[in-house]
């Protein structure tokens, strides 16, 4: 051992590894061990993924982490109740710190609501802080790989100029985007945000999931095995008009096929790009569903 009999004089990449091995509550107490130990409690590696809960239980946990190494964290996931005011600030506390993040990769909110419920004029203010810390996090971060937003209305009604800086700086990094939104217009999906997200498709996106409030009309579409789909209960579930002849132009632009995947018995739809094989890209959590 090179630092003989005594632990304080261990390489730091040796504490580093050890601590590697620990859960969180873990990896505070072996910080008691001696100063050099402590040195490398928020060591960068040891904190690639953290999932940041706002509820009474998690938040003392939840703003030590996000002060400590919320700067320099690849995952981050926030999970907080939208009817609550402080969890509300709370989460937009977390967010500035992200925005200061250069190292992030993969980003999700998971509000409990569809809905910020606060009075009028603070949910404005509020919204607004929230969008201005997620497009800072969209343009600081270097390589975003997966963005979810979550469900609420307020946010996904600004989902439109989201993708448009999410194709401006992550076009080559983004595989994963999740827009979610229960709204009955869905969250106004423009022919610009098809192209938009057609070029995300074009480099690297694998998946595209929104609810079925969003999915485009099967009508008229080709099913995977090249039948006309007249199945009776195939209705028009089209809240958007964009035409097939549409998804054509994408498709050519690109070189390659461009569709919308539907699945009748699932809350969430897919859009998809199959290139030269019939190999669907999906969201894995719903690879069972969708093959069963």
């Amino acid at each position: 051992m090179a630092g003989g009999k005594d632990w304080s004089t261990l390489p730091s990449v040796i504490i580093v590894e050890i601590l590697s091995y620990l859960s969180f509550d873990d990896i505070l107490k072996s910080s008691s061990v001696c100063k050099s130990w402590r040195s490398c409690l928020f060591h960068p590696n040891l904190w690639h993924i953290v999932f940041f809960s706002l509820d009474t239980k998690g938040i003392s946990r939840a703003k030590f982490l996000a002060e400590n190494c919320g700067r320099f964290i690849r995952e981050a996931t926030v999970k907080f109740d939208s009817k609550k005011s402080l969890e509300v600030k709370d989460c937009i506390e977390l967010l500035n710190i992200f925005s200061r993040n250069k190292n992030l990769e993969q980003f999700s909110l998971r509000p409990s609501n569809c809905h910020i419920l606060w009075s009028e004029k603070e949910g404005k203010a509020a919204i607004d802080k929230i969008l201005d810390h997620i497009e800072e996090i969209i343009k600081n971060s270097r390589k975003l790989s997966h963005f979810s937003l979550g469900c609420v209305e307020e946010l996904s009604s600004h989902s439109s100029s989201l993708v448009q800086q999410l194709v401006k700086y992550h076009s080559k990094n983004l595989t994963s985007l999740h827009l979610p939104t229960v709204k009955e217009d869905g969250w106004g999906i423009t022919d610009e945000d098809i192209i938009a997200m057609s070029r995300l498709r074009g480099e690297s996106l694998h998946k595209f999931v929104i609810p079925m409030s969003c999915i485009f009309s099967a009508m008229n579409l080709e099913d995977e095995h090249g039948n006309d789909d007249d199945d009776e209960n195939s209705d028009d579930l089209s809240v958007h008009s964009i035409s097939q002849e549409f998804f054509d132009k994408v498709s050519k632009s690109l070189k390659r096929t461009w569709w919308p995947v539907e699945d009748t018995d699932l809350p969430l739809g897919l859009f998809d790009a199959n290139a030269d094989s019939e190999e669907i890209y999906m969201d894995t959590l719903l690879d069972d569903q969708l093959s069963s």
